[in-house]
């Protein structure tokens, strides 16, 4: 009797499961609370908490995020949860078990009234949302299915994919169409400072009407309005440098040439000014300015810049070379307090620079650069370049596999990765705010074998 009374009961329980079945519809929301695991309505409940604060995924919070939760559960609640349990729920809700308290205390943050409240309402939406979602799929499939039927679906297909094509890809094409469209040329041949340069241009093709030329390595300085109607412009160029000129429009180059005014040996510019060939025999064994120059191109203020550039070909690629040089930069009342020392490695496509800063000083003066790259200290981490040259100090520039690497007397102190290639060395120079000197400079190629040293 009594094993057919169970067999009777197993019997209802899988009609009634059947009929829920066949009728397609989500089971009442006291059994579909009761068929949820505990963990679920856990994963939920920090589900939604994560939500709610601005911190991201749960799995990056850090001890300083469970502490300000901890915080404001107490302030909801009146319940305080430690950040070791809320760590413990985020990273292993599973096999947790936490006390009732602690579920009533993160149910009344969320706004119920308490934890079994807060299971009633995912119980409720739960139900409900099945059958909705059911019921969407249903009529998905019947739409998708009449839709692939009919050939305007293929249609519409193909033209959101050529939309998206040219969507992506327009700015590039236009800047290729462009660029094809330029005829860039000049008179210049290879010589000293100063050189002028006549430049002969045709851009009435270009499909644009912002057209100027550039006469830096970045896009931001020495702008000159071009004219489409004009065909030339001369330009002179009075400092010993590797320049690049560009025509560009709507921010894109169009075409590049690169104007090499190379140097006599080494040569002083100061504040932007020629000051020639340097003559070693005032100090022998170092390179330096005697003081009387400093005197005659020094200005009364502080933000004097004293530079040395040797600008010619070195027959060795930046991409695969090191630079070891020793400098040391001396305080002066003509100059600011806060000294600076840059070691610059000129080639075809830029820059490698460094900027050294006495410690103390703003980290706006700390900049970095390599080919069109220019970083600066007030966005991005150079600490490492405040640095004390009141001392002779060894810098060491190794560039190798795509990466630059600046050491002081022989440890890393820096690294850096760069995409675009450098390409030949074009020059050498150093820049000082301060009585700087150098006194050697060597250049080793990739295998190690020295190709230029110069101890002055």
């Amino acid at each position: 009797m009594l094993v057919q009374e169970l067999n009777r009961e197993s019997t209802k329980k899988i009609i009634f499961v059947s009929v829920l079945q066949e009728a397609d519809v989500g089971a009442p929301a006291d059994i579909c609370g009761k068929l949820m695991q505990e963990s679920e309505f856990l994963k939920k409940c920090l589900d939604l908490i994560e939500d709610k604060v601005p911190w991201g995924p749960r799995k990056e919070w850090t001890t300083y995020n469970f502490s300000r939760l901890s915080q404001n559960v107490k302030e909801a609640s009146g319940i305080t949860l430690s950040t070791r349990t809320l760590r413990r729920l985020c990273n292993n809700y599973k096999s947790y078990k936490p006390q009732t308290a602690t579920k009533n205390a993160m149910a009344i943050y969320l706004g119920y009234q308490d934890w079994e409240d807060l299971k009633s309402d995912f119980s409720d939406s739960g139900s409900s949302s099945l059958i909705r979602r059911r019921s969407y799929r249903k009529s998905f499939k019947s739409f998708m299915a009449d839709a692939i039927k009919s050939i305007w679906f293929y249609v519409v297909l193909i033209l959101a994919a050529l939309l998206i094509i040219i969507v992506l890809y327009y700015p590039e094409l236009m800047l290729k169409l462009n660029s094809s469209r330029v005829e860039f040329t000049s008179n210049y041949e290879i010589g000293t400072a100063p050189q002028r340069v006549t430049f002969f241009y045709d851009v009435s093709r270009v499909n644009s009407s912002n057209i100027f030329i550039n006469e830096n390595f970045y896009d931001d300085g020495n702008i000159i309005p071009v004219n489409k109607n004009r065909h030339y412009f001369t330009s002179d160029f009075e400092l010993p440098d590797h320049y690049s000129v560009k025509i560009m429009a709507k921010g894109e180059r169009l075409s590049c040439i690169r104007i090499h005014v190379i140097s006599n040996g080494w040569e002083g510019v100061i504040n932007d000014q020629y000051v020639g060939r340097l003559d070693h025999s005032y100090s022998p064994g170092m390179m330096t300015y005697p003081t009387d120059t400093v005197a005659k191109y020094v200005t009364g203020g502080v933000d004097n810049l004293l530079e040395f550039r040797n600008i010619r070909e070195f027959g060795i690629l930046a991409d695969n070379m090191t630079l070891e040089t020793e400098i040391r930069n001396l305080p002066d009342s003509s100059f600011s307090e806060c000294l600076e020392s840059t070691v610059q490695l000129i080639n075809l496509h830029g820059r490698v620079g460094f900027d050294f800063v006495k410690t103390g000083c703003p980290n706006s003066m700390l900049q970095a650069e390599f080919g069109d790259v220019l970083l600066n200290g007030e966005f991005q981490d150079l600490d490492a370049f405040y640095q004390d040259f009141s001392e002779w100090r060894k810098v060491t520039i190794s560039i190798h596999d795509k990466r630059i690497y600046v050491s002081l007397e022989d440890r890393e102190i820096y690294s850096v990765k760069y995409s675009d290639p450098l390409d030949e060395v074009k020059g050498i120079a150093y820049k000082f705010r301060g009585l700087g000197e150098v006194n050697y400079v060597k250049l080793y190629n990739g295998e190690g074998t020295l190709v230029y040293e110069d101890n002055f």
